[in-house]
């Protein structure tokens, strides 16, 4: 399977293929370890169990990774080379999910930015229950900010809930003046990967 980079086109199918097809090794692996208990000596039947019971750690991380990002679906590639096209020499990423700290994880399909904004597509998916727990767009963009912070960014969030307007905004991105401002795009692209899974 060919690596697909994080924030490019394709990459949460990828991600969701190989977070799955390692859950169902991790869980054969366990599952040959237990049953290899029957057949051999007390001493090494203890050890199997005592390795399978360590698989289950490994596991149940990638398992969580997958089933936290199920819900969302790859873009079609037109559609990122449009905005890029659009935001150009600014950046653009896709398919961020991003962990929210008071409830299910949010989806960022596209986010563009300048060395002095950041603007996204916050796409709100998932049955009525979860959307009642998913924060608004201005709750989701001051979190984003503080993320930012961390990284010594002081950078402004805007997102949109409508691909309409999220576009109308590109335009609108300055481009990098300096070799300081494409390194702080740089450096807020990275944040942002960092804060995705």
């Amino acid at each position: 399977m060919k690596k697909v980079i994080k924030g490019t086109p394709g990459y949460l199918s990828h991600t969701k293929k190989v977070k799955g097809i390692t859950v169902l090794i991790f869980v054969l692996i366990i599952i040959a370890m237990l049953t290899a208990t029957m057949f051999v000596s007390d001493t090494v039947a203890v050890l199997l169990k005592i390795c399978a019971i360590l698989n289950v750690l490994p596991a149940s991380n990638f398992f969580v990774h997958f089933v936290a990002m199920f819900p969302y679906h790859s873009r079609e590639r037109a559609h990122y080379d449009r905005y890029t096209a659009q935001a150009a020499p600014c950046r653009v990423i896709t398919e961020l999910a991003i962990t929210n700290p008071n409830g299910p994880t949010v989806s960022l399909p596209y986010m563009a930015f300048s060395a002095d904004r950041v603007v996204g597509y916050y796409e709100r998916v998932g049955k009525p229950d979860t959307l009642k727990k998913l924060p608004s767009a201005a709750e989701f963009s001051h979190y984003l900010e503080g993320r930012l912070r961390l990284s010594e960014l002081d950078v402004p969030v805007e997102l949109f809930t409508e691909e309409k307007k999220f576009a109308a905004q590109l335009s609108k991105l300055q481009a990098p003046q300096d070799d300081e401002q494409r390194k702080t795009i740089e450096r807020i692209e990275s944040a942002l990967l960092a804060n995705s899974f």
